[in-house]
């Protein structure tokens, strides 16, 4: 089984105490903080949280996860030196160094600050303590533990999008099927929402794959302009362009550079054949996985809005079937253009399915190049080289 292991630097208000090795943990995700929050809990007997991730030495082609990871991690309950090793270390200065892209909540005064607005925006008595589940550059996730249920209170970085706001024009048209927004600080990115029946729906069903889906194009056909004002609109074209003269178009060989160049030049064609099948421009949840769904079975959720955007509904119809099994894929791709063909009897969604599987791949590069530009340095590795794999990805998809 593929495992982190886990070196911790830990402070406390930002003064360093000491590091801890921590040994193997369950989950090899690196941007994942409940297990090692609870090993270093459990040995400092205090609580604590992650402020970011410090170096990484990877465990092969895993993608983020597995390796020897570092973290600064934060005390957040009384100070304790029992178990740390106490010795200086000689970077202890680099680290707790600021610098202009770090997120927000990925210091000790900001996750701190994070959690303390969440429990004051909970307006409610806590049972136990809270619980942080992810912190990475795109997010960091804590559950609190109320006496009216569970709270989730997350922050997204300055380059995402209010997720409050996205969520809220899902709500004119289906309130079921986003969370309850209990607060928001739009100027910082940070919401805290009721917990969503269920559990995650990494092995979702035919069945609810395909009820997903069709209440999911109900929202996006009811959607009007006024609704896409405030998101962003990318132009595949322009930013394909300025990957390719990029970072991301130096790390192609020339051939495929020639092959990528050769795409731009057929893009305004496939956009032409996308735009055929008269689909509106609509909300794109931009990453419609079912990850990304909380279920109970009857109720479902669709979570995580941070990296909507204005644009073709077929973009996330294809990004799910990616993630399904084979054998669900017809079924869930059969759902998705009956449905629109229910809500715009004069469109031709199959039409739509072609070109996006080219378009997409291009708007996830301009995506991951987003996160890469707006990530400090040490967060670069969950993001390095998928600008220009996207752009590969596109030259094959149009030529297979």
């Amino acid at each position: 089984m593929l495992r982190r292991r886990v070196r911790a630097y830990v402070s406390h208000r930002g003064e360093y105490l000491g590091t801890l090795d921590i040994g193997q943990v369950d989950s090899p995700w690196w941007s994942e903080a409940q297990s090692v929050n609870a090993a270093v809990d459990a040995k400092l007997g205090t609580e604590v949280a992650i402020c970011r991730l410090l170096t990484v030495v990877p465990d092969g082609d895993h993608g983020p996860r597995g390796g020897e990871v570092a973290y600064h991690v934060e005390v957040l309950g009384a100070p304790t030196r029992q178990h740390l090793n106490e010795s200086p270390v000689d970077d202890w200065a680099a680290i707790i160094a600021p610098h202009p892209l770090r997120s927000a909540w990925a210091t000790p005064d900001g996750v701190r600050d994070l959690l303390d607005w969440a429990t004051a925006a909970a307006d409610r008595p806590l049972r136990g303590k809270s619980w942080q589940w992810k912190t990475w550059n795109l997010s960091c996730l804590f559950t609190l533990n109320t006496v009216d249920g569970l709270r989730w209170a997350k922050a997204a970085p300055a380059f995402g999008n209010s997720e409050a706001d996205v969520i809220e024009v899902v709500r004119r048209y289906d309130p079921a099927l986003v969370p309850t927004v209990l607060a928001a600080d739009r100027a910082t990115k940070r919401t805290l929402l009721a917990n969503a029946p269920g559990e995650g729906c990494w092995k979702a069903s035919t069945k609810t794959a395909c009820e997903v889906i069709q209440r999911w194009v109900a929202v996006q056909a009811a959607i009007g302009e006024p609704d896409l004002v405030d998101l962003p609109a990318v132009d595949p074209v322009i930013s394909t362009r300025g990957l390719l003269a990029g970072e991301a178009g130096g790390q192609l060989t020339q051939t495929e550079l020639a092959a990528a160049y050769e795409l731009l030049d057929q893009l305004p064609k496939l956009l032409a054949e996308q735009a055929s099948a008269e689909l509106p421009p609509t909300l794109v949840h931009g990453d419609f996985h079912p990850g990304n769904w909380h279920s109970d079975g009857t109720t479902h959720t669709i979570i995580d809005w941070a990296d909507s955007f204005a644009g073709n509904p077929a973009t996330d119809v294809l990004r799910l079937t990616d993630w399904l099994p084979e054998e669900q894929r017809e079924a869930v791709l059969t759902a998705w253009v009956d449905a629109w063909r229910t809500h715009r009897p004069q469109s031709f969604p199959e039409r739509a399915l072609a070109p996006t599987r080219v378009i997409g791949h291009l708007l996830a590069a301009d995506t991951y190049q987003r996160f890469l530009d707006g990530i400090e340095p040490a967060e670069r590795v969950y993001h390095e080289g998928d600008p220009a794999g996207e752009l590969r990805a596109a030259t094959t998809a149009l030529s297979g």
